[in-house]
């Protein structure tokens, strides 16, 4: 069971997107404070507020992919999470700088994960899912319509 977690430059944006949502609640606590006619509105507005600005400021760190024996786990650091089941990977397409799209045995079920990691962590993660599962297909997206395929040891195929 490895656990995988962001690259540096990402790492840096979502610091910085977490900093500048504490700022921003900060203005909305100071200069516009919001009063509903309920404490409970209150309260549930403002701890929900407080909430997702520390989500935000402590993703960097929370942001993580771990395979293990049956499953794939990722969590985004914020509320979402997805559990994978390995045994129902048919196909995995990714592009290095957007996403990774897990299709799953059910047509209609497909995953989609931003690929936040570092060349060398996905390259890992692939071998990872292929010594787990041989019969993956994993397909490099370059342009819409373009695709290269990796071989088991994630090298370029032509």
């Amino acid at each position: 069971m490895k656990t995988y977690y962001v690259r540096e430059s990402v790492r840096k944006i979502y610091l910085g997107v977490g900093v500048g949502s504490v700022m921003l609640l900060s203005l909305l606590l100071i200069l516009h404070p919001t009063l509903f006619h309920s404490v409970v509105l209150n309260l549930w507005f403002y701890g929900i507020a407080i909430g997702m600005s520390g989500l935000h400021l402590f993703r960097a760190k929370t942001c993580k992919l771990r395979i293990e024996d049956e499953e794939l786990y990722f969590y985004n650091g914020l509320l979402d999470t997805k559990h994978i089941p390995l045994n129902k990977i048919l196909r995995i397409e990714y592009n290095p700088e957007i996403r990774i799209r897990i299709y799953m045995q059910r047509k209609d079920t497909v995953y989609r994960i931003p690929n936040v990691f570092s060349r060398e962590d996905t390259e890992e993660i692939f071998r990872t899912l292929r010594k787990k599962r041989k019969q993956i297909l994993i397909e490099r997206i370059e342009k819409p319509g373009k695709s290269i395929q990796i071989s088991e040891n994630c090298e370029r195929v032509k």
